[in-house]
């Protein structure tokens, strides 16, 4: 092999080697960057259910307030009419 050949073909070895440490550095970025997604979608899935969790606690409490209110009410209806019938009552023993 003639040493022109030969210098030609240790430059196209180190283009080489240099080209495929180039590529492995950005397969490791892209590793990385995948890993970082994974994780991102993990966290997504956390939050989703977080707020699932407090929609829910929301239509809970929504329905509690109005039976609540159902309740209050019926109870100042009931009290109204009892006082109704003492005043009734009282009205009749004079």
């Amino acid at each position: 092999m003639s040493e022109e050949r030969l210098s030609r073909l240790e430059a196209s070895i180190r283009r080489i080697s240099k080209e495929v440490v180039l590529q492995g550095e950005r397969l490791v970025r892209l590793e990385t960057g995948a890993s970082k997604l994974n994780k991102l979608g993990e966290l997504d899935e956390r939050v989703t259910a977080f707020a699932e969790d407090i929609e829910a606690a929301r239509r809970d409490r929504t329905l509690r307030d109005a039976n609540f209110n159902e309740n209050r009410e019926t109870l100042l209806d009931h009290e109204a009419r009892l006082l109704k019938i003492e005043r009734e009552e009282n009205d009749d023993t004079r």
